[in-house]
């Protein structure tokens, strides 16, 4: 069976090709962690990533917390009808945080100046500034974060072949998305040519 990703990973969106499901319960627990990730990155990404829980009274940060450890233990367990209902709770939690910030007086980062993202393992965090200006507040402001502006971005990809060449596919089929390549098992031969 496929590694199950916690709700502090991104899990992936089942493709016959590059991320199969496995099995019924696989799939179940991947339809049910879809609500709680896009909570989380539509809240994440304006807020940034790990900053609302830190904004919020500590009761509230510790329910959240468990809530995301229930979620966790669901997931590990295989209980996707336990993980779905924890799933709609994370989703109900990063609402709940996100207004106890906002009555507190805080507010999200500079909306349309800045973006965040969290890698699909939940192991890195990025900030994506709209210029280096910006890029270079961000740097102080968010130590724990890579952060990128948007003309290093696209140097980067004009520097790397492989940019060059997804920059180029993207113009050709319009829709594509860049996915991460899992290498594949070898097929078992038995056959010694």
């Amino acid at each position: 069976m496929a590694e199950k990703q916690s709700n502090r990973g991104r899990t992936q969106r089942a493709d016959a090709v590059v991320n199969p499901v496995k099995t019924e319960s696989e799939a179940a627990w991947r339809a049910a962690l879809q609500y709680a990730d896009e909570a989380a990155l539509k809240i994440e990404g304006q807020w940034g990533i790990g900053r609302l829980e830190r904004l919020v009274a500590p009761d509230l940060a510790a329910k959240f917390a468990m809530a995301q450890w229930q979620l966790d233990e669901a997931i590990h367990a295989g209980d996707a009808q336990l993980a779905a209902q924890k799933s709609a709770a994370i989703a109900r939690g990063w609402h709940a945080l996100d207004k106890a910030a906002r009555d507190a007086g805080h507010t999200p980062e500079d909306i349309g100046q800045v973006w965040f993202h969290r890698s699909d393992d939940g192991k890195k965090a990025y900030a994506f500034a709209v210029d280096i200006h910006a890029a270079d507040r961000l740097r102080k402001k968010y130590p724990d974060h890579t952060v990128y502006s948007f003309a290093e971005v696209a140097r980067i990809i004009e520097a790397s072949q492989a940019g060059v060449f997804t920059a180029a596919a993207k113009q050709v089929f319009p829709g594509a998305t860049v996915v991460v390549q899992r290498s594949r098992e070898e097929p078992v031969d038995d056959l010694p040519f």
